[in-house]
């Protein structure tokens, strides 16, 4: 069976529990839902819907470049 395109996934204190999509993952943390993805050249995190969750773990905002800044 192939891999899901969108990933469904909890936050938990233990980590990130759930099956993984190929491009991008919907992460349900205490603080809202998520839209996650990952790739080698970008790292985004970024809140869809606030809300509250009791029972699972905090998530926050993210966007990283791996590689550091894009030259001007």
């Amino acid at each position: 069976m192939p891999k899901p395109v969108a990933g469904y996934l909890i936050c938990r204190d233990s980590g990130l529990e759930g099956e993984p999509g190929i491009f991008y993952d919907y992460v349900l943390a205490s603080n809202g839902l998520y839209i996650r993805s990952e790739d080698a050249h970008l790292r985004v995190a970024i809140p869809i819907a606030p809300c509250e969750v009791r029972g699972l773990a905090l998530m926050g905002r993210k966007v990283e470049l791996p590689h550091g800044k894009v030259p001007a």
